[in-house]
């Protein structure tokens, strides 16, 4: 028996057989070896950081504004397609697709847009009525505050929205990046999830897309207080 495995292993040998295996599984092993690298490793990185170089600066500087027309018919067909749910979410979304053609905005404009938002969705349930000429509710105080890092230098850090009346209305805008003392970016956390934008309100929807297009916030004022006048009517 052990002549007759022998004798096997010489003809195999004499013919070649075992140097085909072995280059066989020394080339698979050379093709595993290089689609990992291009797939988990140093050459997919290297790749990678090639490709986002030139994509990533194409894609900032391109021009989407030619199909904000298009964008607007689909999710109009999507809302009259009982989309009623994600109503608040497609909304929400075509208004971060438009461009904002601004660089620069007074922060004083922006508290404007802050009452605004107020006057819209102020709880007014514990609001007194005043009965002159017609019902109304009262108005109610708002007011905004600079936050300035006063101990290693005059940077400001965010800024406080604050209603009087409903303390659901405050909001606070982080800010960064700041070139001088009267300009600064606004720092906000994009929602991870596009789902998010449903719960947006109508103020937060507009500062994200201050972020998003980078524009800068004048600092005009430091403190400012006013009244928003309320939408709602009572008895209605």
């Amino acid at each position: 028996m052990e002549k007759q495995i022998q004798k096997a292993i010489e003809k195999n040998l004499n013919s070649g057989k075992i140097e085909e295996i072995v280059s066989e599984q020394f080339e698979k092993a050379i093709k595993d070896i290089v689609q990992g690298l291009f797939r988990w490793g140093d050459v997919h990185v290297s790749i990678e950081e090639k490709i986002k170089s030139v994509l990533l600066p194409a894609i900032d500087s391109y021009d989407y504004s030619k199909y904000i027309v298009t964008l607007d018919e689909v999710l109009q067909e999507i809302l009259k397609q009982n989309a009623l749910p994600h109503k608040k979410l497609i909304e929400n979304f075509k208004k971060l697709m438009i461009p904002v053609e601004i660089k620069e905005i007074k922060l004083s404009d922006v508290f404007n847009e802050y009452k605004k938002f107020v006057s819209k969705n102020v709880e007014t349930s514990e609001l007194e009525v005043d009965y002159d000429d017609e019902p109304s509710y009262e108005e109610v105080e708002v007011s905004l505050e600079v936050l300035r890092n006063g101990a290693f230098s005059n940077k400001v850090t965010g800024i406080n929205f604050t209603c009087e009346k409903d303390e659901n209305m405050n909001v606070y805008v982080a800010t960064s990046d700041y070139f001088s003392d009267d300009k600064v970016y606004i720092s906000y956390e994009t929602p991870k999830e596009l789902k998010a934008l449903r719960y947006m309100n109508d103020f937060d929807v507009f500062i994200l897309s201050l972020e998003q297009n980078d524009v800068k916030i004048i600092i005009d004022v430091e403190e400012l207080e006013d009244f928003a006048e309320i939408e709602e009517k009572p008895y209605d």
